[in-house]
């Protein structure tokens, strides 16, 4: 290997740079560990499977995270869920509904087929309710848990909002981590507790 070294001049390309390596004798890849230590070309292959990997692996472990969080925060909206039905009744979100929503509001949620998409509403609006101040926390009391309830529906829509996001990253990486338990458990409504 030569000692000599060709500085780089004020506004030289890269591609002057490595043209005047050659020039000099001196081997591209060499050369790149000579000017910057641990240099890689961005546009090397090995470079651009690098990064893709670093980018797929790092949008795998957040959508894996997400995946459980959600799966835990899907759990205990269940065991809330079947407590509030045992103190309640299966219908304890209507019950709500009634109590706090006006008659439009309680017309249009009652005639909701999925129990599922109908309790996510009530809570949706009781949370919409406690944040504008239509609904005071004083009141809900007589409804042990509902605030708690209403704020753990929520939890699950902003993690199934956050799951999507990377899902789409993911894609748009063309690296879609293979767990399709991942995307059922986005797309899966919550059971019926009955």
């Amino acid at each position: 290997m030569s000692s000599d070294f060709t500085p780089v001049k004020d506004g030289e390309t890269l591609e002057q740079i490595r043209h005047n390596l050659s020039m000099s004798g001196i081997d591209e890849d060499v050369a790149g560990i000579m000017l910057k230590p641990n240099y890689q070309r961005e546009d090397s292959p090995e470079a651009k499977k690098k990064k893709d990997r670093a980018a797929n692996d790092a949008i795998f472990d957040a959508t894996l995270r997400l995946s459980q969080q959600l799966s835990q925060a899907t759990a205990d909206l269940h065991t809330m869920e079947a407590d509030m039905a045992k103190l309640y009744g299966e219908d304890f979100d209507l019950n709500f509904a009634a109590e706090f929503l006006d008659d439009e509001e309680y017309k249009r949620i009652a005639s909701m087929k999925d129990i599922n998409e109908r309790r996510a509403e009530v809570a949706r609006m009781i949370n919409e309710g406690l944040e504008n101040g239509t609904i005071n926390t004083k009141d809900l009391e007589q409804f042990g848990g509902a605030p708690e309830w209403a704020k753990q529906h929520d939890k699950v829509a902003d993690l199934k909002q956050e799951m999507q996001i990377k899902l789409e990253q993911a894609q748009k990486l063309e690296a879609t981590p293979n767990t399709p338990a991942i995307e059922q458990t986005l797309s899966a409504p919550i059971p019926s507790l009955g």
